[in-house]
């Protein structure tokens, strides 16, 4: 591999790939879903990064189930505590879809941990999480992505799953409805929407806690970070509505007349524009220097609760 793919530096371990020599070491690969990147008792020889897709953790132990460690997301690592501990993996690691793996050698990431020391203190303290997570089986790595797949001749299950979506939402939580549109995008596409999506859910919930809790905040500080954080909101918003309005279009072109294909498939033109639009209004609100900046801005609010 002559090249990395570009990794936004918005934490410590993404930043390790800007080095000069993890660049020309790092393996890029891709691998397909239902896939093992390391079995348990697999002596570990890299730190792998997930730049695309979705890994599975599971612990196999005689006489009892498989268990369910947790979810590894874009921008995470894998095999980390084995590396840095020097022993076997303890857990199978599996792409639970088609993923993009970007593979660091040993000795090049020590070195580059020698070059950037907030590094490890960033994996200590990912250890120390997915450790808690462990063992109370709970957290971040729950599953959040489901599929339905149809039994015979049953009718069309687009409408089915379209209706436990709202019944879903109903209940409080954000759900986002893929059908077939998914089957020949790239691996990037499917995190992409998964991005979008968590960043709207954690933007809802920041945007309630603050307003849930003004009375413990100075006025004029919450008054600026909220006005930022519904700024964001709005935006999200408008691009996951796009994404929204597209995929239920597609599911009714999978069983519509040839009749009405065509008026389907203007309108889902027509939503492609205003996909982009959304993206470009978005753009401004998401580039790494004004989410830090907005980071700073809340942690320096938390610091006056109260006084």
């Amino acid at each position: 591999m002559s090249q990395l793919p570009d990794i936004p530096d918005e934490s410590a371990l993404a930043r390790l790939f800007h080095q000069e020599r993890v660049q020309e070491e790092a393996v890029w690969f891709s691998l397909p879903g239902g896939q093992t990147l390391f079995a348990a008792g697999d002596r570990s020889e890299q730190l792998y990064f997930v730049r695309a897709g979705r890994l599975g953790a599971f612990r196999r132990e005689q006489g009892h189930e498989i268990q369910f460690l947790g979810v590894i997301r874009p921008g995470e690592p894998a095999g980390e505590m084995s590396l840095i501990a020097d022993a076997p993996h303890s857990a199978d690691v599996v792409a639970l879809r088609d993923s993009e793996i970007i593979a660091v050698p040993r000795e090049v990431f020590f070195e580059a941990c020698e070059a950037d020391t907030a590094v490890m203190i960033e994996l200590a303290k990912l250890m120390m999480l997915r450790s808690r997570q462990a063992v109370t089986r709970g957290g971040v790595g729950e599953p959040s992505v489901f599929g339905f797949v149809s039994l015979g001749n049953s009718g069309a299950l687009r409408p089915l799953v379209e209706r436990l979506a709202r019944e879903i939402v109903k209940l409080g939580y954000d759900v986002t409805t893929i059908g077939a549109e998914a089957q020949s995008a790239p691996t990037e596409w499917f995190s992409e929407v998964e991005r979008v999506h968590d960043m709207r859910v954690a933007t809802r919930r920041l945007r309630a806690a603050l307003e849930i809790f003004e009375p413990c905040f100075p006025r004029k500080r919450h008054r600026k970070a909220l006005k930022r954080v519904k700024a964001l909101a709005d935006a999200l918003g408008e691009r996951r509505d796009a994404d929204v309005e597209t995929s239920m279009l597609e599911g009714l072109l999978e069983d519509a007349a040839e009749a009405d294909r065509g008026a389907l498939r203007a309108l889902i033109d027509e939503l492609g524009k205003r996909q982009v639009e959304a993206n470009e209004a978005l753009a401004p609100y998401v580039t790494p220097k004004r989410l830090k900046k907005l980071r700073r801005r809340l942690k320096k609010l938390v610091k006056k609760a109260g006084k």
